[in-house]
């Protein structure tokens, strides 16, 4: 009995510190990674960082939103969305850094406005071969967080 105990807490530990280890390395990695991320307020102007992407719905078949990260790395401190005046429907946004599959120029084709009135989302079309890696829940709707503080969403 006490063997199987001791097993157990081994187990237990190794599992945490396998954790830990794996949250210090994403850290690591979004801080240092080209595209910037929630701790990088050296964004190029006109730019924000990537949160999510995800299928709009059966409501709007082929778009998808393109999100930005609400809040610095402290996770209150606002700041890294556009305001709502920054751009319309119709215009343009650019995406950047996410390894070619999302890279491009979009036309906005709705815009989602947080609680403060900051720009939260962009819906787009979907462009031809992407494929959404579900990875995420929100609300328990999936999401695609490949590219959460890596890739960049830049007003044009």
């Amino acid at each position: 009995m006490k063997k199987n105990r001791t097993t157990m807490i081994v187990i237990a530990l190794t599992v945490v510190i396998i954790g830990y280890l794996l949250y210090k390395n994403m850290s690591k990695t979004m801080k240092t990674s080209g595209g910037g991320s929630t701790t990088d307020d050296q964004m190029p102007e006109g730019c924000h960082p990537f949160e999510e992407v995800h299928e709009v719905g059966s409501s709007h078949p082929g778009e998808m939103w393109l999100s930005i990260i609400p809040f610095k790395a402290d996770g209150v401190t606002r700041g890294l969305r556009p305001p709502g005046s920054a751009t319309s429907i119709g215009e343009q946004v650019r995406v950047e850094n996410t390894n070619s599959a999302l890279d491009g120029i979009y036309t906005i084709n709705s815009i989602y406005y947080d609680s403060v009135g900051d720009i939260g989302s962009f819906r787009v079309d979907i462009p031809g071969g992407y494929n959404f890696n579900y990875n995420a829940t929100q609300g328990g709707a999936p999401r695609d967080m490949t590219y959460f503080g890596v890739g960049r969403i830049c007003l044009i």
